[in-house]
């Protein structure tokens, strides 16, 4: 008969698990449904996110790619942009 041992685990990795665990149930709950967008970017605007990722020190690249989308949408709404293909107004 084969005795098999089970390798105790160490108390090191038992104790970030714990903190992963009560870092994972202080998030709230979100009220939004999150939708994944897949994009191919230039390297040379990959490497400009990633730089300005680390200027501000934003946590993760999803955050900081939000946070440019905002601001860009944002600011091309305050410039008034016509939208293309939009009705033109006689005038």
């Amino acid at each position: 008969m084969m005795m098999t041992s089970i390798m105790p685990i160490p108390s090191l990795v038992k104790n970030r698990y714990r903190r992963y665990l009560r870092c994972m149930s202080k998030r709230e709950p979100s009220t939004q449904t999150l939708i994944t967008k897949i994009i191919r970017l230039p390297s040379e605007l990959a490497e400009r996110i990633s730089n300005f990722r680390f200027e501000e020190h934003i946590k993760t690249e999803a955050d900081t790619m939000r946070l440019l989308l905002e601001r860009g949408l944002e600011h091309s709404r305050s410039m008034s942009m016509p939208v293309k293909n939009s009705p033109k107004v006689p005038g």
